[in-house]
């Protein structure tokens, strides 16, 4: 998985092809981690609201929440 100022890519092929996850175009994600290969969490900003948020995944990156902090 990749991030970048609102997009979260993944791949299922070690980086050859890359593939659009989510797309929050008022969100700028800092920060990407698993703790094994179904939990993970991304934290970022959310422009509008002006608040950092963080997304958290128990399924490898398929789904994602939001939590406001």
């Amino acid at each position: 998985m990749m991030v970048d100022y609102g997009i979260i890519l993944r791949t299922t092929d070690g980086g050859i092809t890359w593939y659009n996850q989510l797309t929050l175009i008022y969100y700028y994600f800092s920060s990407l981690l698993f703790h094994d290969e179904n939990d993970g969490i991304l934290l970022g900003y959310d422009f509008l609201g002006q608040q950092a948020v963080n997304f958290t995944t128990t399924d490898g990156g398929l789904n994602w929440s939001e939590n406001l902090l």
